[in-house]
């Protein structure tokens, strides 16, 4: 929708820079300017600035920069259109008149969302009364505590021909209306009856809501036998399913720094991670993810994680994404890839092993490109020269689809140099840990390794990453690191090499240190450890962050890293003790457990 420009520079005159970006955050005057701590990313001293005069505000520690209207919609996780109709509301202007059809357009809509609204109130009702016993207690039993059953307005729509129907109508809505909306079904002229009948009957009711939290549109799950299992809204005026995401708003709502999305199959994935703490949770209505919805989901996050089931089906669901994402992702845009355990789904790992073990797995993250590369190649590069044409003519294919030239360049050569040998995944390869590499579909074979000690492994890499950029922290940690022994050998040969010219070069810098370790031949497995792959677990590990901010990274990081670690030597031992029970081993134990946080 446009805007007159004269409507727009009165809209910004009358609201004012400052006094919309105090609604959010505390803002103090320093010169011509205001300063505060910027609401998009984590940060403990100020960098956040205002200018009022010019305009438009910037943040010197992330970059993001704009207007008024840019704040508001980056803040609220709105489009253009809905900021300036909320700014124009705090200012009580009006917006520029609609034409004729654009006005019936409107009135339309809100007739429709209007009927979704009183479904939802409907639904919602039906759970609590005495029909929607078993539906509540199907809800309970899954784990669904009441305050979240509220949040997402969950119902039940009873199996009743036309009781939603009968009720509307009576609430003065025609049955045009309501067949538009979607609620209700119109049988072809073969049916005997006729009559049109409730679309949702015997269902647990999930509505779905758009941005602004404006219920559009209903997924439904059986409670008794039948089918289909899932049942969602038809396509109306008010909803495409291809553009919408159950979640959405929740995520906006309690994610303003857009820092982790994460997409999941099912309402009941959504659901439980919310509940668990995720709120980042998101979900495609059923069918493979569109375009529209990546676009959508770019807006709210840089770098979402897909967290797929662990089976066939997750398999394919991840290779269609991304595929898909290729033809539309620019430089600066990513997609990250976990996948759940075999037999499982986010919803049954959390409520069986804990919110723990879903962090793991989220942990294991790799990016599109090892996605791409382990579909082709089953995680082992080919040998001979036939084969690595044939490779690289897979990829030039692949980068055929993608329009935007920086990502295209970068990809077309990180997989030449691949296949070529000159380069390989940085960072923590999927099924690489303990050493054998497995296609990123199927399971790991012949490994004992636990997401305990692969999220150990990580740490060790972040404590690692944290003092090789901020080497003046080495003083005050130079006694706790120095007593560990990292579990793979390689990455303890490095944390000594480290450990030794730090201690030998009195105030060296980053850049000096990284140059030593390259010249003690250290420069393969420094690539792997100062790494997006691990930075994006560990922000507080770059460069450019404060040393505040990476001193107090790197002791969460080793608490929780000397926890786990704890637990690991108190298991082994445990299991050693069936082995050989001899005093020496139970001494050994005893010890170990002495060391546990009360």
């Amino acid at each position: 929708m446009a805007f007159p420009s004269e409507f727009l520079d009165e809209l910004k005159f009358r609201v004012g820079l400052v006094s919309t970006v105090s609604r959010y955050l505390k803002i103090s005057r320093k010169g011509k300017e205001h300063q505060g701590l910027c609401p998009f990313h984590k940060e403990k001293t100020p960098s956040f600035t205002v200018n009022e005069n010019k305009g438009f505000y910037h943040c010197f520690g992330c970059g993001a920069h704009g207007s008024i209207f840019d704040f508001v919609m980056e803040i609220d996780g709105i489009t253009f259109p809905e900021a300036v109709e909320k700014l124009a509301h705090q200012a009580g202007m009006e917006i520029p008149r609609l034409n004729q059809f654009e006005q019936e357009k409107e009135k339309r809509l809100r007739l429709l969302a209007d009927i979704c609204e009183l479904a939802t109130t409907y639904f919602q009702k039906m759970l609590r009364g005495p029909n929607g016993r078993n539906a509540l207690n199907y809800l309970t039993e899954r784990g669904v505590d009441h305050k979240t059953i509220e949040t997402f307005r969950l119902g039940f729509a009873p199996n009743d021909r036309d009781g939603f129907k009968k009720f509307s109508i009576h609430q003065g809505f025609s049955e045009d209306d309501l067949i538009e909306a979607g609620m209700l079904i119109k049988p072809d002229k073969s049916w005997a009856n006729k009559n049109s009948y409730d679309r949702f009957r015997g269902r647990v009711i999930f509505p779905i809501t758009n941005r602004r939290d404006q219920v559009v549109a209903f997924g439904g799950r059986i409670i008794q036998e039948g089918e289909p299992k899932y049942l969602n809204s038809p396509e109306t005026p008010l909803f495409s399913k291809g553009r919408s995401l159950y979640g959405l708003y929740h995520v906006l709502r309690a994610n303003r720094k857009r820092d982790k999305v994460i997409v999941v199959e099912g309402y009941m994935d959504v659901i439980m991670l919310h509940q668990s703490g995720f709120k980042g949770a998101v979900a495609p209505l059923g069918t493979a993810l569109t375009e529209q919805q990546l676009i959508e989901l770019w807006r709210v996050s840089p770098e979402p994680v897909f967290c797929f089931d662990g089976d066939a089906a997750g398999g394919r669901a991840a290779a269609r994404a991304a595929n898909r994402a290729l033809s539309i992702i620019k430089a600066g845009q990513g997609l990250l890839f976990s996948k759940i355990p075999k037999n499982q789904d986010p919803d049954s790992l959390i409520q069986g092993s804990g919110v723990e073990a879903f962090n793991l797995v989220l942990n294991e993250s790799i990016p599109l490109s090892e996605v791409l590369w382990q579909m082709e190649t089953e995680g082992r590069c080919p040998a001979t020269p036939e084969a690595k044409a044939m490779l690289q003519k897979k990829f030039n294919e692949y980068a055929k689809n993608i329009k935007d030239h920086s990502f295209k360049k970068y990809f077309i050569d990180h997989f030449e140099n691949r296949i070529k040998g000159r380069e390989t995944y940085r960072g923590f390869v999927w099924g690489s840990y303990p050493k054998e590499r497995t296609n990123y579909f199927g399971e790991r074979k012949n490994s004992k390794s636990t997401l305990p000690e692969i999220a150990n492994f990580r740490r060790e890499q972040v404590l690692l990453a944290t003092l090789i950029n901020h080497p003046e922290l080495f003083g005050e940690f130079e006694e706790i690191i120095g007593r560990l022994e990292f579990s793979v050998r390689d990455l303890d040969i490095l944390r000594q090499q480290v450990l030794k010219t730090l201690a030998q070069e009195d105030k060296i810098d980053s850049l000096s240190l990284v140059n030593e370790l390259i010249d003690h031949r250290q420069g393969k497995l420094l690539s792997t450890v100062l790494s997006d792959d691990v930075y994006i677990h560990a922000g507080f590990a770059r460069a450019e962050k404060t040393l505040d901010e990476a001193r107090q990274g790197w002791l969460d990081t080793y608490r929780l890293y000397n926890e786990e670690h704890l637990q690991l030597q108190i298991k082994l031992t445990e299991q050693a003790l069936l082995d050989n029970p001899s005093s020496e081993v139970m001494d050994r134990l005893r010890a170990l457990k002495e060391q546990q946080p009360v």
